[in-house]
């Protein structure tokens, strides 16, 4: 099956394996990154819908885009998150703080 068919696919309903897959090699830890998207799901509830701007990490990508050494990328439990003015962050804090993060 062509990578573009299965980045559609939804690891949950507001979150698409495109969003969080290396974007060098298309992999990734499918089971750390769905508990996380389950994670991110509550916290949509109380921020609203949110941009993925990065996700699991392989370890030549995280090189690359100068990750620590033991980023928790490169196991599929992190994610960033596009935030846009202050009232955002401290708004998508509180969502993180109030489910658990």
């Amino acid at each position: 099956m062509p990578d573009e068919m299965v980045g559609e696919f939804r690891l949950t309903p507001h979150f698409r394996v495109a969003e969080l897959w290396c974007p060098c090699c298309h992999r990734m830890d499918i089971a750390n990154v769905r508990r996380l998207c389950l994670k991110l799901e509550c916290v949509r509830s109380g921020y609203g819908p949110m941009e993925i701007v990065s996700g699991y990490r392989c370890q030549i990508h995280n090189l690359e885009v100068g990750g620590t050494r033991f980023s928790r990328h490169m196991d599929g439990m992190a994610a960033d998150i596009r935030i846009c003015t202050d009232g955002d962050r401290y708004k998508l804090v509180r969502a993180l703080l109030d489910n658990g993060f």
